[in-house]
């Protein structure tokens, strides 16, 4: 009975490695992307047992454990890039910059249902970000978050009760802001352009689009259609500085956020450092990088950290970074490859399509 069992973990890590590699929207397909590290620590485990339990003369099993040698090494692969064995993608200088060019933000999802909002408002009141992404909330949250009017005088709020809700409190003076719908007539997201105090802009996206989880999307088309939507805006003008932030349900690694970063030449800095696992926070075993700050080559990073809980299933995220001079010299964006228009023309079709097939049975 033991011996069964381990190999059919085995072939559940190979099936679980297989999967993501088709190109499908499918939920259950893409929910294999997002538990790499868990699946590959799993692996190494069956794969210790297996060779010691298991009959190697076998040739079934030898062959089986074979295969998940190969599948535990193209795990590996795909998470190296956020550990210190690979190059960083941005580079670190937390020496003082020119006045009035830098920029400290934080992105937290509070978790609509979470009624303690004391724990975010001393977490503000101690980092003091110029510019607060909030997503999840509603019209107790907006409410409850008052008090910052005073110390936030530009806002943008769009409070909804369905976990899409999401509110952005600044500093400093946001020009053109406005809510959009991109895919979804419930899902919003914001675009503004923030002026620095040295009178730079800086083009901002807070996201949050709806993950591929039956209860939301029974597949990631509408998300991933919603991030390459974004890439295109932000490479058809690719000199402004420009920061993406938020809870893209997607992870780090996936082949949708790969993609995004080739498209719109943003640089991702856990890449060269650390995953930033930041959900689910209360299950510190099963957690991935879910929420996430992408830059162009403009800016180099000053602190990038995971914040304290605040009684959220995610942790928030604290980025700050300062206009550099030198960073475009130093620092090598990502660019399409071969294909990728291809892939991103599939996604608009495929997402398109399931529009349209709602509509109609609607």
């Amino acid at each position: 009975m033991l011996d069964s069992a381990l190999l059919f973990g085995v072939w559940f890590i190979i099936a679980a490695t297989v999967i993501p590699l088709l190109r499908h929207g499918d939920w259950w397909i893409r929910a294999f992307e997002f538990p790499r590290a868990q699946i590959a620590y799993l692996g190494v485990a069956l794969g210790i047992a297996g060779w010691f339990r298991l009959d190697r003369n076998d040739p079934v099993i030898f062959y089986s454990l074979l295969v998940l040698a190969g599948c535990l090494a193209w795990q590996a692969f795909r998470i190296a890039r956020y550990t210190p064995l690979f190059p960083t993608q941005m580079v670190k200088r937390p020496q003082a910059f020119e006045h009035g060019d830098s920029l400290r933000l934080i992105s937290a999802n509070v978790y609509q249902f979470n009624r303690r909002a004391d724990a975010l408002l001393e977490l503000v009141a101690e980092r003091k970000p110029d510019l607060l992404l909030l997503l999840e909330t509603d019209d107790w949250w907006a409410g409850q978050l008052e008090g910052l009017h005073s110390e936030y005088p530009y806002r943008l709020q769009q409070a909804q009760d369905d976990t899409y809700g999401l509110l952005l409190f600044s500093r400093l003076e946001l020009i053109d802001a406005e809510v959009r719908f991109i895919r979804r007539e419930h899902v919003p997201s914001v675009r503004v352009w923030l002026r620095l105090p040295s009178g730079r802009r800086v083009r901002f996206y807070g996201l949050h689009p709806e993950p591929p989880y039956p209860v939301y999307a029974d597949t990631s088309r509408q998300r991933d259609a919603e991030l390459l939507t974004i890439a295109e805006e932000i490479s058809d003008e690719p000199d402004e500085p420009t920061i993406v932030m938020g809870d893209l349900n997607d992870v780090a690694w996936s082949r949708t956020t790969r993609l995004f970063q080739r498209m719109s030449g943003l640089l991702d800095p856990r890449i060269g450092r650390f995953p930033m696992n930041t959900f689910p926070a209360h299950l510190p075993l099963l957690r991935f990088p879910l929420d996430h700050v992408f830059l162009s080559e403009h800016f180099a990073l000053a602190a990038f950290e995971r914040l304290p809980d605040i009684h959220s299933d995610h942790f928030p995220v604290l980025c700050e970074v300062r206009l550099d001079r030198l960073a475009e010299e130093e620092q090598d964006p990502p660019a399409p490859e071969n294909g990728d228009e291809e892939e991103v023309d599939e996604v608009f079709e495929e997402a398109n399509g399931e529009l349209e097939e709602e509509t109609a049975e609607s």
